[in-house]
């Protein structure tokens, strides 16, 4: 019967995915690295970790690569945590260098990465061996897993829903006030910028690592489709 429910939700979150206008341009970038990535902790919401010189440094290439693309930026979401918010200063710095000034930045609450409550500040080797049966239902069943009495992957796609209603309704009297080159920068983490995209294509799957982010790396979504843009370029999807 559980089994029933969970089908009957997921299908209908499924159904009612908000997809990006197909007027419209989203460059969306997971933030760089931080000392927990490195060390192989669980960030979550814990918002104690910050961007390593290797996270600074991927930082700078990012704003390198959006430098071209900068004019056509008018609009910039972040995360609310310390690492996606150094992440975009750092972006802006470069941008500016140049003479250009990206708008004003709106964060939004719940582009924050996935919760995973006592997990969080915990290293991932530990969490293997003292909690296995746990651990191994989060690798293979994220859908259907549960940790302290909540379901994190279920309240992450509904903050993906809202966060997407919060940047295709904000400021803007409809999508036709857009030009088709138009941009908007949205800056975040690595398992909500997953379901991010996937929600865009009306998608859910959560295990399937083809829409995986690595640290800084940018991709483009655009009229039901996407494609990875920074480090390395790929076809449209």
């Amino acid at each position: 019967m559980r089994g029933l429910r969970l089908l009957i939700y997921f299908s209908f979150a499924c159904a009612t995915a908000l997809q990006p206008s197909s007027s419209r341009r989203f460059i969306l970038c997971r933030h760089g690295e931080t000392n927990f990535n490195r060390e192989g902790r669980i960030q979550g919401t814990l918002d104690t970790s910050f961007l390593t010189l290797s996270g600074v440094n991927q930082a700078v290439a990012l704003g390198s690569y959006l430098l071209p693309f900068s004019t056509s930026i008018k609009n910039v979401y972040v995360s609310p945590m310390t690492r996606a918010l150094q992440t975009l200063s750092i972006v802006k710095g470069v941008i500016s260098g140049s003479g250009v000034d990206l708008p004003s930045e709106r964060v939004v609450e719940d582009l924050r990465e996935i919760e995973l409550y006592t997990w969080q500040g915990r290293l991932k080797s530990d969490l293997e061996l003292q909690f296995p049966e746990q651990w191994k239902a989060w690798k293979t069943d994220p859908e259907g897993f549960c940790l302290d009495g909540k379901s994190p992957l279920r309240d992450l796609w509904g903050r993906v829903e809202t966060s997407w209603d919060v940047i295709l309704n904000d400021g803007f009297e409809s999508n036709d006030d857009y030009d088709d080159n138009d941009i908007t920068l949205i800056i975040c983490h690595g398992a909500l910028g997953k379901c991010m995209i996937q929600n865009a294509l009306g998608v859910r799957d959560f295990r399937n690592v083809e829409y995986a982010l690595e640290n800084c790396e940018a991709v483009e979504i655009k009229a039901g489709r996407w494609r990875r843009l920074h480090p390395v370029e790929s076809e449209w999807k």
